[in-house]
């Protein structure tokens, strides 16, 4: 794939409509699932989940953003600013607000209570790919492709620019586990700002060997659990995971898709996950296929073709990866340029005992993880789902539980 993955997402919008591929694989059962389906035609670009787990917000094309409760699965927020693509999504650390960017060049802050449009920060030349919050809520950053400063730094209650630099394409970002740094991801890897000074670490670069417009071009990034890792999926189709104190790769090629599909659009990675232990590594390709690594081995755990999907951008995986949001674009059976089925599913792809302790381990208290522990090795899942229901934030972060409660359920649904 020739394009940097910024000019990609203007590509997708043309090419998505005209996909109608389907996969050769066996189609896997879904464990769990919710499915709001949206009345009129969307493509969808990104997405994020909510600081509590709660809540998915997705991008589209026209620039509307919805707002799904991951609980109920219906859609409790609609943002529309009609400008055009939204490229990026991304919520504040206490949920409140939502930071949006698209192909206006425009970041905008909204309301997530009221959806009542906040502020409107302007400065970009070019359209902006990439919108995070600062950990601590009080800084908007964002990147784009061609721009004389592609990388800002905004207030973000007044909206005035605090900094800004080029560095070079940014397609997307995201912090570390630990809050020490920011990873930004350009047409030939990876690299880093830290988070005290908010200026590049310049020794800290991952580079692909192959170089730019290699097929390496990176559509998603993970860390892992321990922040000494992170794992890059390309356009190629190509998993790769990082060690980041030698900045080498410790597990290569692992292929997502292994020359299935006759449209390469389809094979690109558009989301990855670490599991809470960091022991496996999951990965969504464009085409609907979710595929579960040994991080240690590189062996192939799991496959699962999710059900009546071909295509699919903007899927997002939850914190501690129990859940998935996956954006259905599949383009109707007909072959036409409309889509005809435009859902947002929260799906439990592969529940495992094994993961909820691994997940309990990470996340939960000292004072309550004995007997949460005690319920799992017991099997009894009912008793362990309304044990985490009835936790505080103080016991466990919401997210963890709202993932913990999700796993478990869908777990005991599983055949």
């Amino acid at each position: 794939m020739k394009t940097s993955f910024k000019r990609w997402r203007i590509v997708l919008i043309l090419t998505v409509l005209l996909l109608t591929t389907s996969t050769g694989y066996s189609t896997a059962v879904e464990a769990s699932s919710h499915r709001q389906v949206i009345d009129t035609p969307q493509i969808f670009t990104s997405g994020a989940w909510s600081p509590n787990g709660q809540s998915v917000a997705l991008s589209t094309v026209d620039g509307t953003i919805f707002v799904q409760s991951a609980i109920t699965g219906q859609i409790t927020n609609t943002l529309v600013q009609q400008s055009g693509p939204t490229f990026s999504v991304a919520w504040n650390p206490d949920g409140t607000k939502l930071a949006t960017g698209g192909i206006d060049m425009k970041i905008r802050v909204w309301d997530t209570t009221t959806s009542q449009l906040l502020n409107t920060l302007s400065g970009h030349t070019d359209f902006v790919s990439a919108v995070i919050w600062s950990p601590e809520g009080s800084k908007i950053i964002s990147g784009s492709s061609q721009d004389s400063q592609n990388f800002r730094i905004w207030d973000a209650a007044t909206g005035k620019q605090l900094k800004g630099d080029n560095t070079g394409s940014i397609d997307r970002m995201a912090w570390s586990p630990d809050g020490t740094k920011l990873a930004r991801v350009n047409i030939v890897g990876v690299d880093f700002v830290d988070v005290n000074t908010l200026d590049a670490l310049s020794d800290f670069v991952l580079n692909h060997p192959e170089g730019p417009s290699s097929g390496y071009d990176v559509a998603a990034i993970a860390w892992g659990p321990d922040s000494k890792r992170l794992a890059t999926g390309s356009g190629n189709g190509t998993v790769r995971i990082w060690d980041l104190d030698t900045k080498k790769i410790i597990v290569d090629h692992l292929h997502a898709n292994e020359g299935q599909n006759v449209d390469p659009e389809l094979d690109v990675v558009n989301a990855l996950t670490f599991s809470a232990d960091g022991s496996k590594l999951s990965s969504l390709s464009v085409d609907g296929t979710i595929r579960v690594w040994d991080t240690s081995t590189g062996k192939i755990l799991n496959t699962m073709q999710v059900k009546d999907v071909t295509t699919t951008y903007g899927s997002v995986w939850s914190q501690y990866g129990g859940r998935l949001a996956l954006a259905d674009n599949t383009p109707n059976s007909a072959g036409t340029k409309a889509i005809s089925a435009n859902t947002i599913r929260i799906v439990v792809p592969f529940p495992s005992a094994e993961d909820l302790h691994a997940t309990v381990k990470q996340c939960a208290t000292v004072a309550v993880k004995s007997n949460l522990t005690t319920l799992l090795n017991s099997k009894q899942l009912q008793q362990f789902v309304t044990a985490v229901k009835a936790l505080t934030s103080d016991q466990i972060p919401p997210a963890c539980a709202a993932d913990l409660i999700a796993v478990a359920e869908a777990l005991q649904k599983a055949p």
